[in-house]
């Protein structure tokens, strides 16, 4: 789960997109999307979100029984169409990708430009990438598309999914280990992050604002703003998170975010609370967020979740977002301290269910993969869902955070009180 306040500087940028049931990896342009996936047939849909004049791509896995060569299945493939009058070639040739030669074909007729390249796939099978755009789509866009098609590169849709299930495997582990004694070592746990915009080339832009972590026992009641009694037993731990961003200086527009999120020892249950303030001046508006996940029981076979999100300022109450959840479940509370969950395990690559409301409340699928680096940090590179959309997170020996980037323009470091007290004091932010 991203911070809600991170949506209101996403950028969307160029990734490397990885479908394991169709068996690829592309390199998008950095204004697409991901609209939609099949995994039978298994194909996807991408196209542009920014610029008004569209294209769309979409990539399919096609049987070749008859082994054809990627000219001929390209030529086949526009056999099935009538070329209508006017219609001109403006692509017929070889198209090479890193590791193999295909073959692209270009129409240009009254109604569009439409492109097909194939690509041999695994096992008699073909890669087919099909582009459909307009006249001026094909002008302003085409030659970055010819660039993504020559970034393709084949994936084994079996050895994907082995490492699915390792990874799936990895997670489960990590899960199964959560107890009251391993949870101990996250107690007392505090951080304080430093929030700045940067440059595609990563240099400063501005101070964006700063966040503090902290890590403590407590009980679910609390919570919910119910009164704990004096006999009541800490049953989880809770992960307060505190936040100031000030995502426009030319408004003077401040947000301000508080989040509880406890979870029981077994990471089974799960509550949360933030708060979103917008102020300036004496003017503000107040959302927020409640989300409780219960673990299956008796007429439940499966665990649930519950988000309700409230706009405070007008009162008004969203419809709630309800629905079940499957394992392995990543709770909203190890999001904020990944690293050091994450620190003594030996596996590479994790893969959970989680919690997502950087766009709108829904479950996601998360990847986290740890790779070494040479003075003994660690980085995390995390994907979420279809779109494949990265951050990266390094993390000391002890699972501290280093640095972590999001949306590719904002860095978040580890920092002290003091460093961000001199900067923020001045401003009165502080």
């Amino acid at each position: 789960m991203l911070p809600p306040i991170f949506c209101l500087l996403a950028l969307i940028y160029s990734t490397t997109y990885k479908n394991g049931d169709v068996g690829v990896q592309i390199a998008l342009p950095s204004d697409a999307i991901v609209v939609a996936t099949s995994q039978l047939p298994p194909s996807c849909m991408i196209s542009n979100s920014k610029s008004s004049i569209n294209w769309h791509l979409r990539l399919d896995r096609s049987a070749n029984p008859t082994q054809l060569q990627p000219k001929e299945f390209v030529h086949q493939l526009r056999s099935q169409r009538q070329d209508p009058e006017g219609t001109t070639v403006l692509a017929d040739s070889s198209l090479k990708t890193d590791v193999s030669a295909g073959w692209w074909l270009v129409v240009e007729e009254p109604d569009g430009v439409f492109g097909w390249f194939a690509v041999p796939a695994i096992g008699n099978q073909m890669l087919v990438a099909s582009v459909l755009t307009t006249k001026e789509g094909w002008e302003m866009h085409g030659s970055t598309l010819q660039q993504s098609l020559k970034s393709i590169a084949i994936l084994d849709p079996i050895a994907l999914v082995n490492e699915k299930m390792a990874s799936l495997d990895a997670s489960s582990a990590v899960l199964e280990q959560l107890n009251e004694q391993s949870l101990q070592a996250l107690v007392g746990f505090h951080e304080w992050r430093r929030i700045q915009e940067i440059t595609e080339n990563g240099a400063l832009e501005r101070e964006l604002g700063y966040m503090q972590v902290s890590v403590t026992t407590g009980n679910r009641k609390s919570i919910n703003d119910l009164q704990t009694e004096s006999g009541d037993p800490a049953d989880g731990i809770i992960v307060t998170i505190r936040s100031r961003i000030l995502p426009n200086p030319e408004t003077g527009v401040v947000v301000d975010a508080v989040g509880q999120y406890w979870m029981s020892w077994d990471g089974k249950d799960e509550r949360w609370t933030n708060r979103i303030t917008r102020w300036f001046d004496r003017v503000s508006a107040i959302k927020s967020e409640t989300g409780i996940r219960s673990r299956a029981k008796l007429g439940m076979a499966k665990p649930s979740l519950l988000v309700m999100q409230q706009d405070l300022t007008s009162n008004a109450i969203e419809t709630p977002f309800q629905t079940s959840t499957e394992e392995p479940w990543l709770p909203s509370a190890l999001v904020w301290v990944i690293g050091p969950v994450l620190k003594t395990s030996t596996a590479s690559t994790f893969i959970w269910h989680a919690y997502d409301n950087s766009t709108e409340p829904k479950v996601t699928t998360r990847r986290d993969v740890i790779s070494l680096n040479s003075d003994g940090t660690k980085t995390i590179t995390t994907s979420f869902g279809i779109t494949g959309d990265e951050m990266t997170t390094t993390v000391d020996q002890y699972g501290r955070l280093v640095k972590q980037v999001q949306q590719g323009n904002l860095l978040i470091t580890g920092s002290t009180k003091e460093t961000l007290e001199q900067i923020w004091q001045p401003k009165n932010l502080w």
